[in-house]
C-alpha cells in the first residue's frame, strides 16, 4: 500500500471502493480479492469433501455478506460483472 497526495482525477481507492469524479464503484483489487476468496473457500470445501448441498451453503453465506457489504456502499448493483467467468470455471457449478 502507498500514500499519494494527487488530484481527485487521478482517482484512489479507499475501504474497497474506487473515488473519483466519476461515480463510486468498487475497487478493482475489492473484486479480485473476493473472488480469490471464492475459490479458496471451494476448494476447503473440496478438500474436506464437502456435499455439493454444503459447498453451496458456505458459498452462499459468503457471496451474501459480501453483497450486503457492497450495496450498503453504493446501494443497489449488478454483480454480473464479478460472477460470470468465475462460475463457469469451478467444476460442479456449471449449468
Amino acid at each position: 500500500m502507498s500514500t499519494f497526495i494527487g488530484r481527485i482525477e487521478k482517482g484512489f481507492d479507499f475501504l474497497g471502493y474506487h473515488f473519483s469524479r466519476e461515480p463510486l464503484k468498487l475497487a478493482r483489487n475489492t473484486v479480485k480479492k473476493h473472488v480469490e476468496h471464492i475459490y479458496r473457500l471451494y476448494e476447503q470445501q473440496r478438500v474436506k469433501k464437502a456435499t455439493s448441498e454444503e459447498v453451496a451453503f458456505v458459498l452462499a453465506n459468503y457471496i451474501k455478506r459480501w453483497q450486503c457489504w457492497c450495496t450498503a456502499g453504493l446501494g443497489d448493483i449488478n454483480f454480473s460483472f464479478v460472477y460470470g467467468e468465475l462460475l463457469r470455471n469451478l467444476p460442479g457449478l456449471s449449468p
